[in-house]
């Protein structure tokens, strides 16, 4: 999440697990939906007091996306690119020099969503998916800010069956 100026702003970083649907609702139209959770790994805190990578940072993140996507296919490739709805939230703490920071944060907004899937024969496909999101912050993390906004970046890869 980020601040205005003068205002504390908080940025975290993690790796998890990601698990989602898509179905054709037309010939170039699927809707689609998937959720992130995952660990928090690294948090960066900047306020007017402090500024700085936390170390020994631990905490948990999770998100929830769904939308439309348009979507060109060959026989092998597919692309989708898409628009939606997201709602994240996380819980990180850590250390920036010595006073613990323990926060937590929410984010809700829209989602811009690309995704490219190679298909084997077999129907098993193989991936690069992203999804960019911007909203609305809350929590603890955005604190005392007028108009608390954030952004959302989630790189993942797709793995599954088609039918």
């Amino acid at each position: 999440q980020q601040g205005e100026s003068g205002s504390p702003s908080h940025e975290i970083e993690g790796i998890g697990i990601s698990l989602g649907a898509d179905g054709f609702v037309r010939h170039n139209v699927a809707l689609w939906v998937n959720g992130h959770v995952g660990a928090v790994t690294g948090a960066v805190a900047r306020s007017e007091e402090m500024s700085g990578r936390l170390s020994q940072v631990q905490g948990s993140y999770r998100s929830l996306a769904g939308g439309a996507a348009f979507v060109v296919s060959t026989v092998k490739l597919t692309m989708m690119a898409g628009l939606g709805l997201f709602a994240a939230g996380a819980e990180w703490e850590g250390q920036p020099s010595g006073r613990p920071v323990d926060t937590h944060g929410t984010l809700a907004g829209v989602v811009s969503s690309l995704r490219l899937d190679y298909t084997l024969r077999n129907g098993f496909f193989l991936g690069i998916g992203i999804d960019a999101g911007a909203g609305i912050a809350g929590g603890s993390a955005v604190a005392g800010q007028r108009d608390p906004a954030g952004d959302w970046l989630a790189i993942y890869i797709p793995l599954g069956w088609t039918y």
